[in-house]
């Protein structure tokens, strides 16, 4: 039960992303937060942190970390290609081919 219950949190949490960033936005109308730290890194931190939080009370209490650490797993990697992805050549001729096929 609690297995499910955490991966149905993992996905809500894909959905909390953009819901911070446009929450962060309307209330500071900027991309970044100090000209420094942009909206996407405080919503991917607070889903980091949400799901770390998870491991790590499920460690201390001895349950099973598999849920929690394969969500917190997924989310890292996932914002790491989301930062390093664009920055590549093959992104950016594959974008462009997409942006003028009709």
């Amino acid at each position: 039960m609690l297995v499910a219950l955490k991966m149905a949190l993992a996905a809500a949490l894909a959905m909390l992303g953009p819901t911070v960033d446009r929450i962060i936005y309307l209330i500071f109308k900027t991309g970044k937060l100090g000209g420094i730290i942009s909206i996407e890194t405080i919503a991917f931190l607070t889903a980091d942190c949400i799901l770390a939080t998870l491991l790590w009370k499920d460690y201390t209490n001895k349950r099973s970390t598999k849920a929690a650490g394969i969500s917190l797993a997924i989310f890292v990697w996932g914002q790491i290609l989301y930062f390093l992805i664009p920055k590549t050549e093959l992104w950016q001729v594959l974008v462009t081919f997409v942006m003028q096929s009709k």
